[in-house]
C-alpha cells in the first residue's frame, strides 16, 4: 500500500520520541539510526483503520519493538483493513424520513467510576432520510440521531426573527438512540467486525415536550456578569453534541434557555471577577411542565493550586524536566480529559494551577520520560495518589507535594505459547491483588505486549503485589476488557508476585487458552 503514514513512537505510552514516514509505492518504509529503547508502531491511511504493528487500533495492544545497538529489525509489518460500514435511515414518528438529522456513531468508553460516548464517526441524512458512516474501527456501537432545528423558537419567533402569535411550539424531536430510545442505556449496540457493512440501522426520533430555562446570573463582588457563559446537561447522559444546551448572559445577568426537553440537567455558568479571573457556578434544575422561570446563579471564584515536584533519587536534568506538566480535571470531566496544564519551575520545581472550576478533582502529572515514575501526590500530609479531591470556590491551595523517583520498579520475562513457542500473539495482563484499585486508568491494572522474540517488560508499576496472566490477543474483546468483572475471571489460575520499589523481577509467563 503506498503513501500510507507510519509512525514510530519510543516508551510504552508514546510519550518520547516519534517519526513519521510515508511508504513506497510498494507499501515498504525504513527508519535509519534509531536509537536503543522500546517502541511502537502504527499506520493509517484515509478510507482504512489505523493499525498497530501486532495489534488493533490501541496502542497499549500493539506488539513492542525492541531496538537494541546497530542491530537491523526487520519485517516490522502492519495489514491495514478498510473501515466497516453502518447505515440506515432516520424517521419520523410517522415512519416519515427526516432530512438533515445528524447521525454519530459512539463507542463507550470507562474512564475513571464514569462511562463515557466517544464518537467514531458522524453523518447527515439526506432526502430519504439514509445516513452512512464508515471508516469504523471493529468493536460495539451505539448510533444516535437529533433533528436540525425547526427554526421556531419557545416565544414564537422564526430564524428571521419575525413573530408568529399563532406559533407555539411546545414539543420537538430529542436526541434518539437506535432502535428509538433516549437514553443509551436502553439502547441496542451494532456489533462491526473488520470491513464489515451493517445496514438497515433504522430508527424514529423520540418526540417529547419541549419548555424554556430562564433567570439571572449574579457576578462576583459588582462584577459585570454580561458574558458569562451556561450550560444545561442531562443528568446521566453521554454530554454528546446535542445533549447540552448552551446560553450567554446579557447586559443584567439575565440568560434563556429555549426548546430544552423536559429532564433533570445540570446548569454550569462560567464568568469573571472584578479582578478578571474565573468564576463559576454549578446546580441541579428540574424541567417540568411549561419550564423554570426566575432561576438565580451566583457565581464564586475559582480554585487555584500551588506546589512542587519532588525528585526522588539522582538530580533531575532540563531534559526531565522540559516536558513536564503537572494537570488537573473534574471527575465529571466529559471524556475524561484534562482541563488544565501547568508546566513546573526549572530550578525549584513550583508550579501554579489557577482558575480552577470548583468539585472533585484528580491531579496528575505527564512528560516523565522513561527514567522516572510517578511515586505519590500528597495533599495536607495525606496521600491522594488514585483518591479525588474535593475544592470549594474562592479556595487557594498551597503545599501540593508531588513526588517523582528514579527507582523504576519493573516485571520482565518470556511469554510462552503453544509448545513452547513464543507468544508473541498474546498481552501480558498484569493486575493488583487488592480488587480496591481494579479501575480504569488506575496505575495498578498494566497491559504489555510481547516483542519479537516473544519477551516482555513492563515497567513503572507501584510496589505492592499482582496477579500477572498472558491472554492470546485473539481473546479480547470490546473496550471494557479490563473492567472490574473480567479482571476477577483473569485472576483463576494467574501467578502471584510481590514488587519491590525499584526491583526488577523475572517472571515467565505461559498464555492461557492458546
Amino acid at each position: 500500500m503506498r503513501d500510507a503514514l507510519v509512525t514510530l513512537e519510543r516508551g510504552a505510552s508514546g510519550t518520547g520520541l516519534r517519526r513519521s514516514t510515508v511508504t513506497e509505492e510498494s507499501g515498504h518504509y525504513r527508519f535509519d539510526e534509531v536509537p536503543t529503547g522500546q517502541y511502537r508502531l502504527f499506520a493509517v491511511k484515509a478510507g482504512f483503520g489505523a493499525r498497530y504493528y501486532g495489534g488493533g487500533e490501541r496502542g497499549d495492544l500493539g506488539a513492542a519493538i525492541e531496538v537494541r545497538g546497530r542491530e537491523v529489525v526487520d519485517d516490522v509489518d502492519v495489514v491495514l483493513a478498510r473501515g466497516a460500514v453502518v447505515t440506515g435511515r432516520v424517521l419520523d414518528t410517522a415512519g416519515l424520513p427526516i432530512a438533515g438529522a445528524s447521525v454519530v456513531v459512539a463507542r463507550r468508553v470507562r474512564e475513571e467510576e464514569a462511562v463515557n460516548l466517544h464518537v467514531a464517526g458522524r453523518d447527515q441524512t439526506d432526502d430519504r432520510g439514509t445516513y452512512r458512516v464508515f471508516d469504523l474501527e471493529p468493536g460495539v456501537y451505539y448510533v444516535r440521531g437529533i433533528a436540525a432545528t425547526e427554526g421556531i423558537s419557545m416565544d414564537g419567533r422564526d430564524s428571521r426573527g419575525w413573530r408568529n402569535n399563532d406559533v407555539r411550539v411546545s414539543e420537538g424531536y430529542a436526541p434518539t438512540y437506535y432502535p428509538g430510545v433516549r437514553s443509551w442505556a436502553r439502547a441496542r449496540t451494532v456489533a462491526l467486525r473488520e470491513s464489515q457493512t451493517v445496514s438497515g440501522i433504522d430508527f424514529a426520533l423520540v418526540r417529547v415536550g419541549l419548555a424554556s430555562v430562564s433567570g439571572s446570573v449574579t457576578a462576583v463582588a459588582g462584577a459585570n456578569p454580561a458574558g458569562t457563559s451556561l450550560q444545561l446537561a442531562r443528568v446521566g447522559g453521554a454530554e454528546l453534541a446535542g445533549d447540552v444546551f448552551a446560553a450567554w448572559a446579557l447586559p443584567g445577568g439575565a440568560f434563556a434557555f429555549d426548546r430544552v426537553y423536559l429532564g433533570r440537567y445540570v446548569l454550569r455558568a462560567a464568568g469573571r471577577t472584578t479582578s478578571g479571573g474565573a468564576a463559576f457556578a454549578r446546580m441541579v434544575i428540574d424541567v417540568e411542565g411549561r419550564g423554570v422561570e426566575g432561576v438565580s446563579v451566583a457565581l464564586a471564584p475559582g480554585v487555584s493550586v500551588s506546589g512542587v515536584v519532588q525528585f526522588e533519587g539522582a538530580e533531575p536534568t532540563w531534559r526531565d524536566i522540559v516536558d513536564l506538566q503537572v494537570s488537573t480535571r473534574l471527575e465529571e470531566a466529559i471524556g475524561g480529559s484534562a482541563e488544565v496544564r501547568a508546566a513546573i519551575e526549572e530550578g525549584t520545581g513550583s508550579f501554579y494551577l489557577r482558575d480552577l472550576r470548583p468539585g472533585s478533582r484528580r491531579f496528575e502529572v505527564t512528560g516523565l520520560g522513561e527514567d522516572r515514575v510517578l511515586d505519590r501526590i500528597v495533599f495536607n500530609g495525606r496521600d491522594i495518589t488514585e483518591r479525588a479531591v474535593t475544592l470549594g470556590g474562592g479556595v487557594r491551595v498551597t503545599g501540593l507535594e508531588i513526588i517523582v523517583t528514579d527507582r523504576v520498579s519493573q516485571l520482565r520475562g518470556m511469554v510462552r505459547g503453544g509448545r513452547d513457542a513464543p507468544g508473541r500473539g498474546a498481552v501480558v495482563v498484569v493486575f493488583s491483588t487488592d480488587p480496591g484499585r481494579w479501575f480504569p486508568g488506575s496505575r495498578y491494572v498494566l497491559t504489555e505486549r510481547p516483542g519479537q522474540d516473544g519477551r516482555y517488560r513492563i515497567r513503572g508499576m507501584p510496589p505492592g503485589d499482582y496477579w500477572v496472566t498472558a491472554e492470546p490477543l485473539s481473546a479480547i474483546n470490546g473496550e471494557e476488557w479490563l473492567a472490574r468483572r473480567s479482571l476477577g475471571r483473569l485472576r483463576t489460575g494467574a501467578m502471584r508476585v510481590g514488587v519491590r520499589k525499584g526491583e526488577a523481577v523475572e517472571l515467565d509467563v505461559q498464555v492461557r487458552r492458546w
